[in-house]
């Protein structure tokens, strides 16, 4: 005979609440910006670019940053995931392809070519070549080479996920990537929202602004492992634990144009709660300006200014 269902009460609840963190981890990870007085929005909509439905996102973070030369703004869409120690998330990677390699930046220019060339010829580190008249694009996307990205040719790069668990005897291993799979595409579909802000319309005081937005994943400490194969197929490690990975991804958000190659978002990168911390703690702190140019690369940016 088949046991009738109770009233949940709110002693029910306090017990739910001790199995499920959910909103708890988020909460976590808002600290991280609101103790830093960042500016950031917890638990907004965006308009899906897809099905043009209202979705709603857990962070978004809105950076002032500059690069040595260059004001920077930096965007985050960031989701989270509290998994627990019985089915963390195991990430399968392998070398990233030339043609997986590297990653692009958004220009926003005062559209004055004179000003623009001056700016780029006494920054640029190797020398200017740039006979083009008339205005300068007021937005455009930024190519930046794959031997001058933090996304290089031959590191690896996840390629699947699983979040693995056992079944309910204990015995059997089970896996699946449903239960990330909702989130790292909602911080996708939040990211490229974000180009919305973009509009071409640069009334900055600054010559040239550059934007990068970065989705990420975010799951507790000690819950993202990864396991390395080889271009044979060959595991090449055994599973092990990390903080911060990369993931390809190789995505065209659509209704978004600009001057240059079309925008993707080549990467999402999958972080614990650490790496996201030691993440924000690096491109905030007092040597931000070396941090960001280590992720970003100036120097390539001016290099795929100049070619405009």
């Amino acid at each position: 005979m088949q046991k009738q269902a109770s009233p949940i009460t709110a002693s029910d609840l306090i017990e739910f609440l001790k199995v499920d963190s959910s909103f708890a981890f988020e909460m976590k990870v808002r600290e991280l910006f609101a103790s830093r007085r960042l500016r950031y929005h917890h638990g907004g909509t965006y308009e899906d670019p897809h099905t043009e439905l209202p979705r709603q996102f857990d962070l978004r973070v809105d950076l002032n940053c500059s690069l040595p030369h260059v004001r920077t703004r930096v965007f985050l869409a960031i989701e989270c995931k509290a998994l627990s120690e019985f089915a963390p998330m195991l990430v399968y990677r392998s070398p990233r392809s030339a043609y997986e390699a590297g990653h692009q930046v958004i220009a926003q220019t005062c559209g004055d070519r004179e000003k623009i060339i001056g700016l780029l010829h006494h920054h640029m580190r190797t020398p200017l070549w740039n006979e083009r008249v008339g205005e300068f694009p007021s937005i455009c996307t930024l190519d930046i080479a794959a031997n001058r990205s933090r996304y290089r040719s031959g590191d690896f790069v996840g390629k699947s996920v699983d979040v693995v668990s056992r079944d309910g005897s204990g015995s059997r291993f089970k896996s699946g990537d449903a239960e990330v799979y909702g989130r790292w595409t909602q911080a996708l579909q939040s990211a490229a929202s974000l180009l919305g802000e973009l509009n071409g319309e640069y009334n900055g005081d600054q010559k040239i602004e550059f934007t990068w937005i970065l989705p990420i994943l975010v799951v507790p400490n000690q819950r993202l492992f990864v396991v390395d194969y080889d271009d044979s197929a060959v595991r090449s490690s055994d599973p092990y634990e990390i903080d911060r990975t990369p993931f390809f991804i190789d995505y065209k958000p659509p209704m978004f144009e600009c001057d240059g190659p079309t925008f993707k978002f080549g990467h999402f990168e999958i972080m614990t709660y650490a790496g996201l911390r030691d993440f924000v703690e690096n491109i905030t702190g007092d040597d931000s300006r070396h941090y960001l140019d280590l992720q970003i690369g100036e120097q390539a940016c001016f290099e795929a200014l100049s070619r405009f």
